[in-house]
């Protein structure tokens, strides 16, 4: 038991087991001189609150770690994980120092869910910090957590946003609220694609209410717009044209990217969708094409497609090319399609050299099926049938 106890001990720093050892009362160590003593009876008012019921592989260093985040931010274990494995801020970041830092932070009254949300906040320093948030109250937020995002951006930066850098008249006394009721999203949201986007703060707010109403008025949503801020960086001029451009083509779905993309980029987008708006021919989407071409209706077809979704993102043009061969070239039931709409996750190419591979070996029967599997799982269904073809043909002895 003593030995067990010392190898758990030794795996802690240094540091950490003379602070955890001196803390103890001294009714609760272990005495040399009575090794059979092995037994901890400090009272709970002796023990730190955050270390109460917790064995000695919770003060592993890492275990350490995300206990104490846990407890600190009253969250739930995967939140924990998410929050420090997915962060790449965090990945050469002490640990004492982000402890420090989030306790520091919870003093400041930051949110524990703020914290959650933006994890590069424990990679910066308390006094860095500490000044910026200066500057973040000085900005008046409605609430705190509207403007933590914001903390990312640099103090000399935050300094002359909080010192009336931008000088114009903004309705809602700032462009993080005129844009959040604008665009009917949440401040924390603009404040995070605006510390990203920085320009949104230099522009001219004429110009910046401008595009806006231009993207409002062709139909673009408003949570796509919240998060392509990178349109407010061009023209006017240039934005209306290309939104122009897009309604003569009947585009239903306009999206921010497309008003900022190069020329290039944009004419390839505009070449593609004329190709896929031919290939489906009146049908104004894909789900409604395929309700045309396999004979089912729009609630059959959106429960088996939601079996697999990756069809309805598909080009036109793909889904056109695949159902030619199918319905008219081999003359697959429609029926018989529906019910395997995952054979469209394969090229054109594979399906037809399946379609052959398996006629000639004489193994019609569910051939959708069997084409459709996985290439580890075909192989194995192929030399299951061959070997068990050549079993039949050897003569009896």
């Amino acid at each position: 038991m003593i030995s067990g106890i010392t190898r758990t001990f030794s795996r802690l720093p240094r540091r950490t087991l003379i602070t955890r050892i001196s803390n103890l009362p001294q009714s609760s160590r272990v005495s040399s001189s009575n090794p059979a003593q092995t037994t901890v009876d400090a009272s709970v008012d002796d023990v730190d609150p955050v270390c109460v019921n917790q064995n000695f592989e919770d003060y592993r260093p890492k275990k350490y770690l995300l206990t104490q985040f846990k407890n600190l931010l009253q969250c739930t274990q995967r939140d924990v994980e998410k929050f420090k494995y997915f962060s790449d801020n965090l990945k050469f970041t002490k640990n004492h120092h982000m402890i420090d830092v989030l306790r520091f932070l919870l003093d400041q009254k930051v949110p524990p869910e703020s914290i959650l949300e933006n994890p590069w906040l424990l990679h910066q320093s308390k006094d860095v910090l500490c000044q910026k948030l200066i500057y973040l109250h000085e900005m008046k937020p409605r609430e705190l957590p509207d403007f933590v995002p914001l903390l990312r951006i640099t103090s000399h930066r935050l300094m002359l946003l909080a010192n009336g850098f931008d000088s114009e008249e903004v309705p809602r006394s700032h462009r993080v609220y005129y844009l959040s009721d604008c665009l009917e999203v949440e401040p924390e949201i603009i404040s995070k694609h605006s510390s990203m986007n920085q320009f949104i703060f230099t522009r001219p707010f004429a110009k910046l209410s401008e595009i806006l109403n231009l993207m409002m008025k062709y139909g673009i949503e408003k949570e796509d717009i919240a998060k392509g801020f990178q349109a407010f960086k061009r023209s006017s001029e240039t934005v209306e044209l290309r939104l122009k451009v897009l309604k003569e083509m009947e585009v239903e779905k306009p999206m921010p990217w497309m008003t900022f993309c190069s020329e290039a980029q944009f004419q390839r987008f505009l070449k593609i969708f004329k190709a896929n708006k031919e290939a489906l021919g009146e049908e104004k989407s894909s789900l409604e094409y395929l309700c045309r071409r396999l004979d089912c209706d729009i609630e059959t077809m959106r429960h088996f497609t939601s079996k697999c979704p990756v069809i309805l993102r598909m080009k036109g043009t793909r889904i056109k090319k695949i159902l030619d061969y199918l319905l008219d070239e081999e003359g697959f039931n429609p029926q018989d399609v529906v019910k395997t709409l995952r054979i469209f996750s394969f090229s054109l190419e594979t399906i037809k050299n399946r379609t052959r591979e398996l006629k000639k070996l004489g193994l019609e029967a569910s051939i959708l099926a069997r084409i459709s599997q996985g290439q580890e799982q075909y192989d194995k269904y192929l030399d299951r049938r061959i070997c068990g073809s050549r079993t039949k043909k050897e003569p009896v002895n």
